[in-house]
């Protein structure tokens, strides 16, 4: 049996801050921090969680991993005492892929709260419910999250987006960008457009070809968006996966080693 692997003190510390001291588990999000009775001292309910195994016979252990990248931030995830339990106890529910996909999202949550005043402009309290429904895809792709219950939205028209969330999508180009669309519908069609548009718009390419319509079976309503970006919370294509959820779209995200994709079905 190998040794335990331990979090460093100033990586706990980073883990927590990263996400403001709130559980990132998105169906929990829980304050993890806060006054003891004693006022020299303060209650946390929260702990760093190993996304891959600290030791051989933990959770989610990879052989190949370095001690270093065992005992690593990237490797760390800020949990609940609770849902840290949930996760070594059930790892099959919940591999790295989703921990991973978990505290980007939470980082970027909590980006959205800096600075801001409780109640005013925040929306902590209207969070998205669960973006890791999913995970069992095939097709040589990893869906990160999956939140299939019909398309709420068809248009981006009317929509606005934050100026962080924007600059994050326009940080960088999107290789050989493809939007994709599986019907024959005219909204569905105009949306496609809407959606090339704005890549376009956003400096992803230069030019977008007008979505082609493809046919066959899908496992899939709404928008399902491929990245070649693997495991990067900075993707153009994940910011923008997230921010279509957050606005009320039936969204999918995953990666793959062959393309950009942006694909769009009727629900």
């Amino acid at each position: 049996m190998s040794s335990r692997i331990e979090f460093s003190a100033k990586i706990k510390k980073i883990a927590a801050d990263r996400v403001g001291s709130l559980c990132s588990n998105p169906d929990c999000r829980r304050y993890t921090t806060g006054p003891n009775l004693d006022p020299a001292k303060a209650t946390r309910i929260g702990e760093v969680a190993h996304i891959r195994a600290a030791s051989e016979d933990g959770p989610r252990y990879d052989p190949d991993m370095t001690d270093e990248e065992r005992a690593g931030i990237d490797n760390a995830i800020w949990l609940c005492t609770i849902c840290h339990t949930l996760i070594d106890n059930d790892a099959g529910r919940y591999p790295v892929e989703t921990l991973r996909m978990w505290r980007a999202n939470a980082e970027m949550f909590a980006h959205s709260l800096m600075g801001k005043q409780p109640g005013h402009g925040t929306d902590h309290d209207h969070a998205p419910g669960p973006l890791v429904a999913s995970y069992n895809q095939t097709g040589g792709q990893t869906a990160l999250f999956i939140h299939n219950e019909g398309l709420k939205r068809r248009t981006l028209r009317g929509l606005t987006i934050r100026k962080d969330w924007l600059e994050g999508m326009k940080a960088r180009p999107v290789e050989n960008l493809v939007v994709v669309l599986y019907s024959p519908d005219g909204e569905a069609q105009a949306f496609a457009k809407d959606v090339a548009l704005f890549a376009k718009d956003v400096g992803w390419t230069e030019e977008v070809a007008l979505p082609a319509i493809l046919w066959g079976p899908l496992d899939f309503t709404g928008v399902h968006i491929t990245s070649k970006h693997k495991d990067d919370p900075g993707d153009p294509l994940r910011i923008f996966a997230t921010w279509l959820h957050r606005s009320g779209f039936d969204v999918s995200f995953g990666i793959t080693p062959s393309n950009n994709r942006i694909h769009i079905a009727p629900a």
